[in-house]
């Protein structure tokens, strides 16, 4: 196993499972799209943000369930698609593509056996009505739920928890007489009702924290247009501005040097291969 590896080199990794999952996407005609930090970086860095770790791509659900199906056939194998299903320890209501022979281990989920590679997540973004945005039961429930999900399933989200407070909530979670059967029974009941055949008001990102920012009207993402990431070109919703003030607000200015170093609370990156090993051999020669 080669010594750790540093955030650019980090980047690069992940910037080459982004590129597979463009290529599933775009030969199989499935929609995808940039959010979160990575669109922010698009815009602002035409890339990475520089002190970011992870990149980020959104699916309705009806991309997101295609893809789910086609990818374990057509997944280079240089990468694992980490869904529930894939990975039975693997708890996350959204799915992850993973470097095979890589290792990056976070606070949240060092105790967990689960495949640990490099990654990018993709999240499904389920249908939802004006209604239940607007409704704070709901949405706190959600919120509540996938929560108490994680913490079940011995996520250590205390290890990420600033607050006292929420770290007590966290354990009062975990404790709760439920079963995680019924936490995920309940969480997905909740989910499913979005995307029966009704009027799409907007999107809500199934990233398990449901904190009310990233809930975007649908006129967002139609049409989709092309951003340059790095030395690539990806999908990413055409009113990105709007998206990104509603996500952060004043997403030009940038954050104070505490919240750039937060992060996803990396422990270690290792590799069992030689660094540039892992990229395609078209792409060294480029």
């Amino acid at each position: 196993m080669t010594d750790s590896i540093d955030l650019r080199e980090l980047q690069l990794l992940q910037l080459e499972i982004a590129k597979e999952l463009k290529r599933i996407c775009d030969e199989n005609d499935i929609d995808y799209f940039m959010i979160g930090g990575t669109l922010l970086g698009a815009v602002r860095h035409k890339g990475f943000i520089p002190w970011d770790d992870d990149m980020d791509f959104g699916m309705t659900v009806e991309n997101y369930n295609k893809f789910i199906e086609i990818a374990p056939h057509k997944l280079d194998k240089r990468f694992f698609l980490q869904t529930e299903e894939s990975d039975r320890n693997y708890h996350n209501i959204f799915a992850k593509i993973r470097m095979n022979n890589t290792h990056m281990i976070e606070k949240v989920t060092d105790k967990q056996i689960i495949h640990n590679g490099i990654f990018i997540d993709v999240f499904p973004y389920d249908s939802v009505t004006e209604k239940k945005v607007h409704s704070k039961y709901y949405m706190k429930k959600l919120k509540i739920l996938a929560k108490m999900y994680f913490l079940k399933n011995g996520y250590n989200l205390n290890a990420i928890t600033e607050k006292k407070i929420s770290r007590i909530v966290n354990r009062f979670l975990c404790k709760y007489p439920m079963s995680t059967k019924q936490v995920k029974s309940k969480l997905y009941k909740l989910l499913k009702v979005n995307n029966k055949k009704q009027k799409e008001d907007y999107y809500l990102e199934r990233d398990g924290t449901f904190n009310g920012n990233f809930v975007f009207p649908v006129s967002y993402f139609k049409p989709l247009d092309l951003l340059k990431f790095e030395d690539t070109y990806f999908k990413a919703p055409s009113r990105y501005d709007d998206y990104l003030k509603k996500a952060y607000g004043d997403y030009m200015e940038y954050p104070s040097k505490e919240e750039r170093e937060k992060g996803h609370s990396i422990i270690k990156v290792k590799l069992d291969k030689e660094y540039q090993s892992f990229f395609k051999k078209e792409n060294l020669d480029d």
